[in-house]
């Protein structure tokens, strides 16, 4: 990625499509943020970004990786091998992309952070060359929502001005919020509210901590914490407690 040109200069023979994909991709904004499924929201997503060479895409909320699967909540269409490999082998927890997410929220190129990487996180950009993950643009965010969110889009050589930048990000960012939205809306009829004490169980097992050093910092014994975990369950209509947890960060009752 580090040797791909500087943004070209736009050139009034060159103001015509520029143009015609940003007033589309404009136009779609509107459908995404009315979507009634996320499988339509992807559609308008896919159809603004494609002409800005965008081919993959994913979009994920940053949660704790050690105690928290990141396949939770994720939308993506990177390819099938591709992911198993990345998550097969963790290497989301060296991914640079993720690191500079978490760092410094805000929208950057993969290119622009390739140089700044440990020698694991360069090593993850050339194989990701191999599948097809040759330029990148993030969009990262903790607001407007409780949650951490990150959008990634990919293609071949993504050479784009500051306003194909911005409105990029601004179809990636009301994806995410629709998607939020969606996913909350279909949590709702099973989700249902917990106590403060529930909520700080959460928030300490999604920190990475253990039942044993939960219980200790509330000051009660395992089998209390236990018997916390099943009304927690019920109450998230979670199948353990790793999928409790992603349910909480999803509702927006405990933050990553």
């Amino acid at each position: 990625m580090s040797d791909l040109q500087p943004f070209p200069t736009f050139s009034a023979d060159s103001a015509g499509p520029v143009s015609d994909r940003v007033t589309k991709a404009l136009a779609l904004v509107g459908r995404i943020t009315r979507a009634q499924t996320v499988g339509a929201a992807v559609e308008a997503l896919q159809e603004a970004v494609e002409p800005f060479g965008v081919s993959t895409y994913t979009a994920s909320i940053l949660a704790n990786p050690e105690r928290v699967d990141p396949r939770a909540g994720m939308v993506s269409n990177m390819p099938d091998e591709w992911t198993e490999i990345y998550m097969s082998k963790r290497r989301f927890l060296y991914d640079p992309v993720v690191q500079e997410a978490v760092r410094r929220p805000g929208n950057f190129f993969w290119r622009d952070i390739s140089d700044s990487t440990s020698t694991l996180g360069n090593a993850l950009f050339d194989d990701a060359r191999q599948y097809g993950l040759i330029d990148g643009f993030s969009i990262s965010s903790r607001s407007p929502w409780p949650i951490a969110t990150l959008v990634s889009l990919s293609g071949r050589e993504l050479l784009w001005s500051d306003l194909d930048q911005g409105v990029v990000a601004l179809v990636a960012s009301s994806f995410m919020s629709r998607v939020l939205y969606l996913r909350d809306m279909a949590l709702i009829p099973t989700v249902k509210a917990l106590s403060p004490q529930e909520r700080r169980i959460l928030h300490l097992a999604a920190e990475g901590q253990s039942d044993k050093e939960i219980a200790r910092e509330l000051g009660i014994h395992r089998s209390t914490l236990l018997t916390h975990w099943g009304r927690l369950r019920n109450k998230l209509a979670a199948t353990d407690r790793a999928h409790a947890v992603a349910i909480g960060l999803w509702s927006g009752q405990i933050a990553p």
